[in-house]
């Protein structure tokens, strides 16, 4: 019997009953993590993790840093969607660009400040246009078209260190695309319309990837070690990089069996 336990922030309930015999949701609030000795054990809803062979997680940015000690607590037991280490970069963008440019993934000329000061001098070293992601914690507040340092200052104002994170990126041009990448295999929609990143009003149309934005989604999908992730790009750059996959989304326009190739992968390799 194959079974999988899946831990959500918002209740989404995953469609994977094709796949296992047993699937259990339960949110990622009902999780406990109890230490006694040298034993740790995770429960939801009563039952150990362990009793699975998988566990699939969604977190919401809000619940990452529980999601993180959860998934180092028990990736070495039960397969799951999430690599600790992986989900960590994801969710720490200052942290994700500086990956990816160490390992030449082609992405944005990067700054990263928590107050106005860090912008001295800033025209020296990045070309405007640009685009401001404001962050509180793991979750993006803002995102800002900026054409000169007057305005980056004014946004830049709003900054309160110890609480706020400023990524600001030479803007690229190029046509968008959201990419779902699964264990080597990518499910793509070319984005029409919603801005300079992908948004809940974006307009996604299924569509095979060019040649360069291929590349640039497996180069980032290896640069954090993710066998599961979102790679949105623009012209080969590889501008975000998600944890939350949407698989409904992404099955539902595409056509594709996106639930089965994660199932496959959930279902693969035994833990030790």
């Amino acid at each position: 019997m194959t079974n999988l336990l899946v831990l959500t922030s918002n209740g989404k309930k995953e469609d994977f009953q094709d796949y296992f015999e047993e699937v259990v949701h339960r949110s990622l609030a009902d999780a406990r993590i109890t230490t006694s000795g040298d034993e740790t054990v995770v429960r939801a809803g009563g039952r150990t993790v362990e009793e699975f062979d998988a566990a699939y997680l969604s977190p919401s940015p809000q619940t990452a840093i529980y999601a993180r000690v959860l998934l180092d607590t028990v990736h070495e037991d039960v397969n799951t969607n999430l690599e600790p280490s992986a989900f960590t970069i994801m969710m720490e963008k200052h942290y994700l660009f500086k990956v990816l440019s160490e390992r030449k993934v082609p992405v944005p000329k990067t700054i990263a400040l928590s107050t106005e000061k860090g912008l001295t001098n800033a025209e020296q070293s990045i070309e405007f246009p640009v685009v401001a992601s404001v962050f509180e914690g793991f979750e993006r507040e803002s995102l800002d078209r900026v054409k000169d340092i007057d305005q980056l200052s004014a946004i830049a104002e709003r900054l309160e260190h110890g609480e706020n994170l400023m990524l600001v990126q030479e803007s690229v041009e190029g046509e968008l695309y959201d990419t779902l990448y699964v264990d080597g295999h990518t499910v793509s929609m070319r984005i029409e319309s919603g801005g300079w990143m992908v948004n809940d009003d974006s307009t996604m149309n299924y569509h095979s990837l060019p040649g360069d934005q291929e590349d640039a989604v497996q180069e980032a999908a290896s640069a954090i070690g993710g066998n599961i992730c979102r790679v949105q790009t623009r012209g080969g750059t590889v501008i975000n990089v998600e944890s939350n996959p949407e698989l409904e989304r992404f099955q539902d326009i595409s056509g594709k069996n996106v639930y089965g190739k994660v199932a496959d992968l959930l279902k693969g390799g035994e833990k030790n």
